[in-house]
């Protein structure tokens, strides 16, 4: 009996926990001073009013920006990403740990992936939050860890209302989205892949690289296979004559090389129908934030039509 009831305080206890992480605990809009709860640091005091937030995560800036918040500076990795380049005209781009760029900037908040290697040095320019890219059991929008993380945003940048209504506005965007798509693709599997060193990965739901476009808004169905090397934590491809394995309806494949000649070699290797293979752009298939999932979208429908 005293086992359960410890076991019931502690699942109490991780509940509470879960609830209360990214609410805000007070604020002083006079002291521009507002106190938030993070996974990492517990309470963090934050400015009322964030004007220079520099944003390492690459779901992070382009949702800033829709929340109204221009950002200071963002990961370098997504110099190259046209949504961040037609959005974000004069955003400086910077390398993670390149703390003498970071201070010309003078941030007034630092939100960043977790496990950071140097949020301890960033704490010192300004407070820092790392960020878990997962969902919470308890977030109103379930699995979709893209949207949780946007109102998590909102949370911190004191735009929580915000970022509510724009998630509405979504949930109607993406039925409009999907009846762009000239068939039901609910009635077909697809695999995601994204090019990394030596070869190619499978993506979950949810994690980035065209996975929200595919799955949640037009609603194709994850491969069983790749599913199955997920759950097993195997998730590289070497060559594109595995793709065979996954006997997929439809493959996706985020890559810097020539989509024609990318789609080639699925044809080659795996006898793959080219209809059945697109090709995304790596470095603007890189963000998941709301403005790249409607855009990224529209590129792939116009490729299946």
């Amino acid at each position: 009996m005293k086992k359960l009831l410890m076991l019931i305080i502690f699942a109490a206890t991780l509940v509470l926990s879960a609830c209360s992480t990214y609410q805000e605990v007070s604020s002083n809009k006079e002291e521009n001073k507002r106190t938030i709860t993070v996974e990492q640091a517990g309470e963090l005091e934050i400015p009322y009013d964030v004007e220079r937030a520099l944003l390492f995560r690459a779901t992070d800036p382009l949702n800033a920006h829709l929340l109204g918040v221009k950002p200071a500076g963002v990961n370098e990795i997504l110099k190259e990403n046209k949504y961040i380049e037609e959005n974000l005209k004069d955003v400086a781009f910077i390398t993670p740990g390149d703390l003498d760029h970071i201070k010309t900037l003078d941030p007034d908040l630092i939100i960043t992936y977790a496990p950071d290697d140097y949020s301890s040095e960033y704490v010192d320019i300004a407070p820092t939050i790392e960020m878990i890219y997962n969902s919470s059991f308890l977030s109103p929008y379930k699995k979709r860890v893209y949207l949780t993380h946007f109102y998590h945003l909102g949370v911190m940048l004191n735009k929580e209302q915000e970022a509510k209504d724009i998630i509405d506005e979504w949930m109607t965007t993406m039925t409009e989205l999907k009846r762009g798509l000239p068939f039901n693709a609910s009635e077909y599997d697809a695999v995601v892949l994204t090019e990394i060193d030596g070869g190619y990965q499978a993506v979950p739901k949810f994690g980035s690289f065209g996975t929200e476009a595919i799955y949640d808004v037009l609603g194709f169905n994850l491969n069983k296979e790749a599913k199955r090397l997920m759950e097993n934590n195997a998730t590289t491809v070497e060559s594109l004559d595995q793709l065979k394995d996954f006997e997929a309806d439809y493959v996706f494949i985020s890559s810097n090389e020539d989509p024609k000649t990318l789609k080639t070699k699925v044809k080659n290797e795996a006898g793959m129908d080219e209809s059945r293979v697109v090709i995304m752009n790596l470095d603007d298939f890189r963000t998941n934030d709301l403005i790249s999932v409607e855009g990224q979208t529209k590129e792939i429908i116009d490729a299946l039509k």
